[in-house]
Parts: C-alpha cells; sequence; structure tokens
C-alpha cells in the first residue's frame, strides 16, 4: 500500500498517457494483424489505427474521471495507474493464443447487448480482459479508500463504461451500414465529454 501511494504521489510527464495510447494503439492493431494474417492498404490501416487510438483515448479519461470522482484523487494521480491498465488493451489477442479462434474473421466488438459481457461474436479474451480490468479497478480501489463502498461504486462504474461503449457501437450499427465514420464521431463525442468533466 505504501508503494502504491508512492507511485500515486510520483509526478509524471503529461506526454505518458499520449505515448501509452499510441503504444497499445498499435501494438493491438499489430497483434490482431498477426493473428488474423490481414492485409489491408496503407488507408485502411491508418483508419483502424484512429478508430483505436480515439477508443483507448476515450477509455482513458472516462476511468480516469470514474477514479477521480470515486476516490477524491487528482487528474495526476490517477491518470498514471490508468496508463498502467491501458496495458490490458494487449492482452486479448495475446490470450487468444490459449482459446481457439477463428482465424479467417476479425474482432467484433460490442455487436450484441448482453449483460455479462460474453457474446458469441466476441471472442472469450475480449470478455475476459474486460472482467479482469473490472475487478482490477475494485481492488484499486480498495487499497486507496480501504472502503468496501466505493470499491463496490467502482466496480459498478467500471461496468457501466463498458456496457456504455457496448450500447454506443451497437446503435450505430443498427441504425448504419458503414459504420466507421459515425463510429469515429460519437468516439471524439464521448472524449469531449470526458475531457470536459475531467477538466
Amino acid at each position: 500500500m505504501k508503494k502504491l501511494s508512492i507511485f500515486l504521489e510520483r509526478p509524471c510527464s503529461p506526454l505518458a498517457p499520449l505515448l501509452l495510447i499510441m503504444f497499445v494503439s498499435l501494438g493491438r492493431l499489430l497483434l490482431e494483424y498477426a493473428i488474423y494474417s490481414t492485409r489491408l492498404s496503407a488507408m485502411a490501416a491508418l483508419r483502424d489505427l484512429l478508430t483505436m487510438t480515439i477508443f483507448y483515448t476515450v477509455m482513458f479519461f472516462m476511468f480516469t474521471a470514474l477514479f477521480m470522482l470515486v476516490l477524491s484523487r487528482s487528474f495526476a494521480a490517477v491518470a498514471k495507474l490508468v496508463c498502467v491498465g491501458l496495458l490490458a488493451g494487449l492482452l486479448p489477442p495475446l490470450l487468444s493464443l490459449f482459446f481457439p479462434i477463428d482465424t479467417t474473421t476479425r474482432y467484433i466488438y460490442f455487436s450484441s447487448f448482453t449483460w455479462s459481457l460474453f457474446a458469441p461474436e466476441q471472442p472469450v479474451s475480449e470478455s475476459l480482459t474486460i472482467w479482469m480490468v473490472i475487478s482490477a479497478c475494485g481492488v484499486f480501489a480498495a487499497q486507496v479508500s480501504k472502503s468496501i463502498i466505493r470499491s463496490i461504486i467502482t466496480v459498478l462504474g467500471a461496468y457501466a463504461i463498458f456496457q456504455g461503449c457496448s450500447l454506443v457501437f451497437l446503435a450505430i450499427k443498427i441504425h448504419t451500414f458503414q459504420p466507421e465514420a459515425p463510429v469515429n464521431l460519437a468516439l471524439w463525442g464521448c472524449l469531449f465529454s470526458a475531457t470536459w468533466g475531467c477538466a
């Protein structure tokens, strides 16, 4: 606990979140391409990288806002821990190596709403990682606040964040046959709202 407190109070470069978001976005994309042997044009790859970067940026601000609200900590303090948590974004493709996957298709995110966050068209590794992140949020909140109530609120908040993204993606896919552009616009809107809330 003492080491965690020292870590939270240690100064961090403002560029750290940006660099980590870019690292995780690019790493995740490369892992998916490698697993599924995907061959795309440069423009398609840039589009995927942009979408991935926006997604992890939104996640960064949402989880930072969650910890700020529940734990009453500064942006700088919780942002460092959220940055470490972003590395979990690399886990699903790596965990997929231990589960049977259909290598003829790409990952399909949040294509159907389920309370359990498990779906037939979503890799098991993706759902397991989501639940690992939610659980880790609760453990962190309990360690910092020493309050079971705050820990439960944090777990519910993390669950709500993932379900919120699920509903946004699902709504967009239902109302359009070409979701890429609307997805980017929706994520930019979420990013703006979360950034405004953190400020």
